[in-house]
């Protein structure tokens, strides 16, 4: 997966040079309170959303009113880059967007919904937060103790967590490093991730 051509158009642009960029991946309402708290209180990072349901984006409209959608900087018009979120309102774009990301949080943990793919984000070598509600993920137990992802009972510790990488480069690159090591240990994991994700 991380050799395959993982690029998104306009994507780079939007992150530009001076931020850390956080991705939601398959967000429910709690991973997007995490949203909501990091833009407020920390001004360089740029949050990526990519809801669970395509009908969230109404919802996520209203609570980032100055979000743009990917569909509006990859439309025909200039691009607007200015804003600090982006919302996804395209499908088929998550697994490439995690190449993106500095943080990732995937989304279902905080309720009994489950836990959706971590693997896809430890892929790339990126620190990947999420709720407690994952016993139908047993790679997330040994994600945890490999030290390449954590998770947490309540939103605001995942929240104080994604600002704690983002302002100690150390910490995010040690993290960052132990999630790619954990996927690299695993025989024939891209191939297993592949299958899912294609088949």
């Amino acid at each position: 997966m991380r050799n395959r051509d993982n690029h998104v158009k306009h994507i780079r642009e939007f992150i530009g040079k001076d931020y850390k960029a956080v991705v939601f991946g398959s967000s429910w309402q709690a991973e997007e309170k995490i949203a909501e708290e990091v833009l407020q209180s920390n001004p360089y990072a740029k949050i990526i959303i990519a809801p669970h349901d395509l009908k969230r984006v109404a919802y996520l409209r209203q609570v980032f009113p100055n979000a743009v959608l990917y569909s509006m900087i990859d439309g025909s018009q200039p691009a607007d880059f200015s804003s600090r979120v982006l919302i996804i309102d395209s499908i088929g774009l998550l697994s490439r967007l995690y190449s993106y990301a500095d943080v990732a949080v995937v989304g279902g943990g905080f309720h009994d919904a489950g836990l959706h793919n971590i693997l896809e984000a430890a892929t790339f070598g990126v620190p990947v937060l999420f709720g407690k509600h994952y016993k139908k993920n047993p790679e997330a137990d040994d994600l945890i103790a490999a030290e390449g992802g954590k998770a947490f009972e309540k939103e605001g510790q995942a929240a104080d967590f994604v600002m704690f990488l983002i302002n100690n480069e150390d910490a995010l690159d040690s993290m960052a490093g132990n999630a790619r090591k954990f996927i690299d240990s695993k025989p024939d994991a891209t191939r297993q991730i592949m299958e899912k994700i294609l088949f």
